[in-house]
């Protein structure tokens, strides 16, 4: 059951109010957990990363209350991962700060509906058909990992061209994420 506070605020008094509404509390541990591939998709790369669709999140503060955000769509992959200057960004955001911080302090979750739970489902089998050429689903924390790592190697190819070591600096990742792939057969 929702509750509000004096100023209008919603929030649950646990996760178990969470549940018991339907939905489902997934703890964030890494930012690139707000984003899912769009539409069919199952290349690993952040042109392809949209934030999940009426995704709402819940932060715990001081006194024990769970209080409730909605993701804003308009985020992209630079501004909530990377934290990165662009056109459209001017590279302070206080809400994303402040996203960044209840990550790093692990007071946030994700309020997942079954519809959400379903695609993403979808998504993980979906990119471990194209990865493996076989029936299967990838495991939630192992595609975070390599997601992460896929978009730190497209970072650096992009920025680090003219750096020394970049052939070899490269070469590390694409091998850690070729590791990582193993781990998911």
């Amino acid at each position: 059951m929702i509750h509000t506070d004096e100023n209008g605020f919603n929030y649950y008094e646990s996760l178990e109010e969470i549940q018991q509404d339907g939905l489902t509390p997934v703890k964030v541990w890494n930012l690139l957990q707000f984003f899912q591939l769009s539409g069919r998709r199952n290349v690993l790369t952040k042109a392809n990363l949209i934030p999940i669709p009426d995704l709402r999140y819940t932060v715990l503060n001081g006194e024990k209350k769970y209080y409730i955000s909605e993701f804003r769509q308009n985020y992209t992959v630079d501004m909530v991962y990377f934290y990165r200057k662009s056109m459209d960004f001017s590279g302070e955001d206080t809400a994303i700060e402040n996203l960044r911080r209840y990550v790093d302090d692990r007071r946030l979750w994700l309020i997942l509906t079954a519809e959400q739970i379903e695609q993403t489902k979808s998504m993980l089998a979906r990119v471990y058909k194209a990865q493996f050429h076989q029936e299967g689903t990838l495991d939630y924390k192992l595609y975070i990992q390599i997601l992460e790592l896929s978009l730190k190697l497209e970072d650096y190819e992009d920025w680090g061209k003219h750096l020394t070591g970049f052939k070899t600096a490269c070469k590390i990742m694409l091998d850690h994420i070729l590791e990582l792939w193993k781990k998911a057969k």
